[in-house]
């Protein structure tokens, strides 16, 4: 791991959503690199972050713009603010000409509330101006960088987002007898479609492998699948299993997981999915902070079009345990050479250097 050009360089992260837990090992990692590192954010402090600090911070809502109430930055060296249009934060450190700090933008790069979109707007044009008064720019992948001028794309660096998984394995040769959904039981994420894809699936085919859906999380959408369950005699293959953080208990769903489903929005599950040797399966038009780019029609997973399309999977993966195998394996070298959390890490490390050495 590179080490920081300068020891102890001071770098604070402001970000627009509470610190989540997946996020303990990149900071930990970047502060192992040399950085001293702070975290601004609007949620409860996590504990056992070794070489981090938090602060908690509160918001103010006016019409749709977020303000974080942030302390004066004049001790830091970096200050990485989350690309979201709508933090008011983004647009003042960005605009203000007598910051002491460098100052680096991090985020996807485009708007991603109803799938990436890849064409030139006027949002996309503020977001460029704002970049280009930015030190650095770090995005989450290289979806978005024709949307930005040549003199911004010199100073972007790309650092793909992903989860570290301490668990991780091949269990692509694993016995599997069902498909698996993790994460937030959120309506967007289209687990209606899942759970009656799944119910068609049982009853039209018949299958000979694949016989159960499991449901890690919770969410407001668990009632509603209960009762769209309710009414089928095969509700019994449907099961909810509750939360899950801990990688060793998650490991043994994803043991007997053919692949792993959520129709509509694909985040980092996505990773999450391919460091256990499991493929993912989404929708093309998904929802996603660019992570649904890792899946490789064919190859590590399926994006589909359609409530059939997603049932035609199903078929497809219960007659063919090889074909199962093959896409599994495929999704953790996948993960193993080119998503882990020391990739993501090092992109951060190479563009925190290069701002610490740039004059400008």
């Amino acid at each position: 791991m590179t080490k920081s050009i300068r020891n102890n360089a001071k770098v604070g992260f402001i970000l627009d959503h509470p610190l989540m837990h997946y996020r303990r090992a990149f900071f930990q990692q970047l502060a192992s690199a040399g950085f001293e590192i702070t975290i601004f954010h609007s949620g409860e402090i996590l504990n056992n972050i070794e070489g981090t600090t938090q602060t908690r911070v509160e918001i103010v809502k006016y019409r749709g713009i977020d303000f974080r109430k942030l302390p004066s930055f004049k001790s830091f060296d970096i200050i990485v603010c989350m690309q979201n249009m709508r933090l008011i934060n983004l647009w003042l450190l960005s605009l203000n000409p007598f910051r002491t700090f460098k100052l680096i933008h991090w985020g996807i790069g485009v708007s991603s509330s109803r799938g990436l979109n890849p064409n030139r707007t006027f949002i996309s044009e503020i977001r460029n101006l704002l970049a280009k008064c930015a030190s650095a720019q770090i995005l989450y992948s290289p979806y978005a960088l024709h949307l930005f001028s040549s003199q911004v794309r010199l100073k972007t660096f790309i650092a793909n987002n992903t989860v570290d998984n301490p668990s991780s394995a091949n269990l692509s040769s694993e016995s599997k007898d069902g498909i698996l959904f993790i994460g937030a039981l959120n309506r967007r994420k289209g687990l209606d479609i899942l759970v009656r894809s799944f119910l068609r699936f049982v009853e039209e085919y018949k299958p000979l492998r694949i016989r159960m859906l499991r449901i890690i999380g919770e969410g407001e959408m668990k009632q509603q699948l209960i009762e769209i369950i309710e009414g089928s005699q095969y509700k019994s293959l449907v099961k909810f299993v509750g939360k899950l953080e801990d990688n060793r208990q998650k490991l043994e769903y994803f043991s007997s997981s053919v692949a792993c489903v959520s129709p509509k929005q694909a985040g980092l599950s996505v990773l999450e999915s391919f460091s256990y040797g499991v493929p993912f399966v989404s929708f093309t038009d998904c929802i996603s902070g660019g992570e649904h780019l890792n899946i490789v029609n064919g190859y590590n997973g399926y994006l589909v079009s359609s409530e059939d399309d997603l049932i035609e999977i199903f078929r497809t993966l219960d007659a063919n345990s090889e074909l199962g195998r093959q896409l599994g394996e495929n999704a953790f070298n996948y993960y193993n050479s080119k998503r882990k959390m020391e990739n993501m890490v090092s992109s951060f490390e190479e563009a925190l250097n290069y701002v610490l050495k740039n004059k400008n």
